[in-house]
């Protein structure tokens, strides 16, 4: 548990991140390379998140 727990912090401490990151992004002009970057970033955050909250899911569930 302490585990998960820990897995979610790190993962709402990258979120915030990469949040801060498009906010800074969006106040001035990118390129679209670095947009595409950020947005795999995103993508991949969101998966981790995805992964972990059904782990957190079936261990709560059993």
């Amino acid at each position: 548990m302490r585990g998960a727990e820990f897995d979610l912090d790190e993962s709402l401490a990258t979120m915030g991140t990469i949040y801060s990151q498009l906010q800074l992004f969006s106040a001035k002009e990118i390129d679209s390379s670095r947009a595409r970057r950020l947005s795999d970033d995103i993508d991949e955050e969101g998966n981790r998140l995805d992964d972990l909250l059904a782990a957190m899911d079936e261990v709560y569930n059993e």
